[in-house]
């Protein structure tokens, strides 16, 4: 039709397709997360099935069956946590209060929390931070964000491995840097690490089931408080988080 523009056509178009595209989004969220509640769901109600049948055995007898639904309640508990947080942090109405940080002593308030889970796991959790470093952010966040990023290290790197928490800044940005040397990330993964529920298990073993949440919390919290969050893997140098704030 001649009087139908062809850039308003494209426009159309493209909407049509972003539409498409957010459906599909939005299918598979919901396809993701049925799928890691169905499992521990399934587990409860075949442990209670196990449990009405053998109604006079007692609790010593019966006691692993209970634990196991225990674990699993636990599981669902985690990934309905998970998924609140991420909500919050995704609302588009709320602005996160800014404020002068030190984000020294932030970095080492989150390794001290962290020290007990290295020391389980006989990693060596190192720090290299500047002595003061003050930029502006919201210290709730930068806190969740940095012991976020360290658990994340410590959880996939090897026994006996190192894990270190960096902290740089100059006239132009302050960067944090968490580093796990033993464990690398496949490049044709890395575009796709912060995404909701995405879990490589060629790269990084899913022995820690996890839901694949924890990463895109951690970006959309960055984002929150105006900061960029990036990551590097090679065998060189292993597999680096970088959160950047511009000054």
């Amino acid at each position: 039709n001649a009087s139908f523009p062809f850039y308003q056509y494209s426009a159309i178009t493209y909407c049509f397709k972003t539409i498409r595209r957010s459906n599909g989004k939005r299918k598979q969220f919901v396809a993701d997360i049925s799928h890691d509640l169905k499992t521990p769901l399934s587990v409860i109600l075949a442990n209670n099935s196990i449990l009405m049948e053998n109604q006079d055995a007692t609790i010593g007898s019966v006691y692993r069956w209970v634990d196991s639904s225990q674990i699993a309640a636990k599981r669902m508990q985690q990934l309905i946590t998970q998924m609140l947080k991420l909500a919050d942090v995704e609302r588009k109405n709320i602005t996160v209060p800014l404020e002068e940080v030190d984000a020294s002593n932030i970095a080492m308030k989150a390794n001290l929390q962290l020290e007990s889970l290295a020391y389980e796991k006989s990693v060596t959790l190192d720090t290299e931070l500047i002595e003061s470093c003050v930029i502006q952010t919201n210290e709730d966040y930068l806190m969740q964000i940095i012991s976020s990023l360290l658990e994340n290290a410590l959880k996939y790197e090897q026994k006996n491995g190192r894990v270190l928490l960096k902290l740089t800044q100059d006239k132009h940005k302050t960067c944090i840097w968490v580093q796990n040397f033993g464990t690398t990330i496949a490049q044709e993964d890395l575009p796709h690490i912060f995404d909701r529920f995405y879990r490589s298990d060629k790269s990084r073993t899913n022995e820690t089931e996890s839901f694949g949440l924890g990463l895109a919390i951690t970006k959309e919290m960055v984002n929150k408080i105006n900061g960029e969050i990036s990551v590097t893997s090679n065998p060189q140098k292993g597999t680096i988080f970088t959160v950047t704030f511009q000054r």
